[in-house]
């Protein structure tokens, strides 16, 4: 399954690249800053350079958000983008937060044979979706084996040789047994809030046709 993801992620930047190809698109790698409203400084392996332009469009991508108090040790504590690479199946997955990325990996682990248990900090699933879509949601992953803990907050995770703990309190401290930890919290966007944006660095869900539809 692992070589089936790992393919597909190879086959679709493979494709991306396909069509800057086709399009005459120009790729440059490296790290960019603005200088002004039309100028970009790019930093490289090979060096700096600049470019000029008319418009920019901000398209940079995620990266999974941290709780401040966390360490995620990429093994036990992990964040979204690791969980897509255990090599077994845990036997028990803790996924703080109930946000789409958290359901999907969750009940992708449940229906492989993981015990799944979900920490929302709000009193629902799906916070800031429609209340009944949520409520009928939960209900179905519910069956897939998915068990919630809503209107609770992760106060620390602690990780020991075999056994890690996670605290969480709505009114005292209460501690599961996991194998590993998940954080399907929000991802943050990593580039610069101006000019033009558009996917996941603008707020609002994580999906590919949110990147795509506004800029067709």
């Amino acid at each position: 399954m692992l070589g089936q993801k790992d393919g597909a992620i190879a086959q679709l930047t493979g494709g991306i690249q396909h069509l800057f190809d086709k399009y005459g698109v120009e790729r440059v790698q490296g790290e960019a800053s603005f200088l002004d409203q039309h100028s970009l400084s790019i930093a490289a392996k090979d060096g700096k350079d600049s470019l000029e332009t008319q418009q920019v469009l901000i398209a940079t991508g995620s990266k999974a958000s941290q709780l401040p108090f966390v360490h995620t040790d990429k093994r036990d504590i992990v964040t979204s983008t690791e969980a897509l690479s255990f090599e077994e199946v845990p036997e028990h997955l803790i996924v703080v937060g109930a946000g789409v990325i958290g359901l999907e990996l969750g009940s992708v682990w449940a229906r492989l044979g993981s015990k799944v248990t979900v920490v929302e900090y709000q009193d629902r699933i799906l916070p800031g979706t429609d209340a009944e879509c949520a409520r009928v949601m939960q209900r179905e992953l519910k069956k897939q084996g998915l068990s919630f803990k809503t209107g609770q907050g992760v106060d620390a995770i602690t990780a020991l040789p075999g056994l890690e703990n996670v605290n969480i309190t709505p009114n005292q401290w209460g501690q599961i047994e996991v194998d590993p930890v998940t954080f399907g919290t929000d991802v943050q966007g990593m580039g610069h809030s101006s000019i033009h944006a558009i996917g996941d660095v603008i707020k609002g869900e994580m999906l590919a046709h949110k990147a795509e539809v506004p800029r067709i």
